[in-house]
């Protein structure tokens, strides 16, 4: 992977998504509700230990203690307008220390 920096200089070095697998994501959410819903995207882990990480319009987000066997992560919060659909793009690594199949999932909030 490509040598990865935190732009608000809030942390230096290689970051926790530095080694891995880096995927661009496009995640569309419909919302079939007559009003507007939040709805919150996931990742998490479906068997060993996994380390969450997201860039999305500019900003990281990550979890450094990873995320235990069949648990997860709320990593972005999006509310979709009434009748509509809305695609949530983002990228995300699944680190080289990862030892567990990636899950991505939307809930409502």
């Amino acid at each position: 992977c490509s040598y990865i920096t935190d732009p608000s200089g809030e942390t230096s070095g290689r970051l926790a998504g530095a080694y891995g697998q880096q995927f661009y994501v496009n995640l569309p959410i419909h919302n079939s509700s007559s009003s507007a819903q939040t709805y919150r995207i996931f990742i998490g882990s479906n068997g060993g230990d996994s380390f969450p990480f997201v860039y999305l319009n500019g900003s990281i987000a990550k979890n450094t203690s990873g995320v235990t066997h069949h648990t997860y992560v709320d990593v972005i919060e999006e509310t979709v307008p009434a009748n509509q659909t809305k695609t949530v793009s983002f990228s995300t690594v699944i680190s080289a220390s990862a030892s567990t199949p990636y899950v991505i999932g939307v809930r409502k909030k």
